[in-house]
């Protein structure tokens, strides 16, 4: 379906709340199916958080990925010199651990925090997985409880990709301000490779701005069991360099740095 007719069926009153709930219902009887078949012991989450990480119920795919992510993790933030072992390391947006168990396998003397608004999954991974990493439930607003300075590297693997630019801005802020001089910051982005879904309409915006947040489902239908505010964020790779230089240094941009889906933005706190 071309960009025009997606258009133009959006604007035809309840086609779009229709489509919604059509996916909404094909996602339970998938979920219910996944439920039936898949075996009760599993060291791996439940299929409806793998869900809201992964947009699928493959289990195959779900190791698969967070495999891949924690390589490019790793290769992203060697290139930039210091290396992960023995350091305070942060992951924000956690989810249940799906990257944060492969990640530490590569680096198992850092020291790994996973942070995430999910309760579900934190507490999946508090049960499951305290060997990998501290789990701990974080607010959808900084401040976080954290003090200045407590980390040598932060990620966020397709946060800034679900945020407004308010909030954006807010969490730059905060991420600086638990970096330590030096320390880095990997952010992934929907960039060039991820326009496929946007309209005309969104893309001209893009191109104006450099920047789109897209609201679409709410309440029931949303499928990942997010807050309202947890939607879709474009970028274009000026407006990353531009705007996001204003709080931290961009060290890299990788195009399609996420398994040729999401561009990777490695930033650091400069040294004060």
């Amino acid at each position: 379906m071309d960009n025009a007719l997606k258009d133009a069926l959006k604007a035809v009153p309840g086609v779009d709340e229709a489509v919604g709930l059509v996916r909404y219902l094909q996602y339970r009887q998938a979920l219910r199916n996944a439920l039936a078949s898949e075996p009760q012991a599993s060291d791996l989450p439940p299929p409806h958080l793998r869900y809201r990480v992964h947009r699928s119920f493959d289990i195959a795919e779900y190791v698969a990925t967070g495999r891949d992510v924690a390589s490019s993790i790793s290769n992203a933030f060697a290139a930039a010199g210091p290396t992960l072992h023995g350091k305070d390391v942060l992951d924000l947006g956690s989810g249940p651990g799906r990257v944060a168990r492969w990640l530490k396998d590569l680096h198992p003397t850092m020291r790994l925090t996973c942070v995430d608004i999910d309760d579900e999954a934190v507490s999946w991974g508090q049960e499951h997985a305290a060997d990998i990493a501290r789990f701990l439930r974080g607010d959808p607003h900084p401040p976080s409880a954290f003090p200045p300075g407590t980390f040598d590297a932060v990620y966020c693997i397709s946060l800034f990709t679900h945020l407004d630019e308010p909030m954006q801005d807010a969490w730059l802020g905060e991420i600086r301000r638990l970096l330590r001089p030096g320390g880095l910051l990997l952010a992934t982005t929907h960039g060039e490779f991820a326009t496929g879904s946007c309209s005309e309409e969104e893309l001209e915006r893009l191109q104006r701005h450099g920047i789109v947040f897209r609201t679409t489902r709410k309440r029931r239908i949303k499928l990942d069991g997010l807050p309202g505010f947890y939607q879709t964020t474009f970028h274009t790779r000026n407006y990353v360099e531009a705007h996001w230089s204003n709080t931290l240094e961009v060290v890299a941009y990788l195009p399609g740095g996420i398994q040729r889906h999401q561009d990777t933005v490695l930033l650091r706190r400069p040294a004060d």
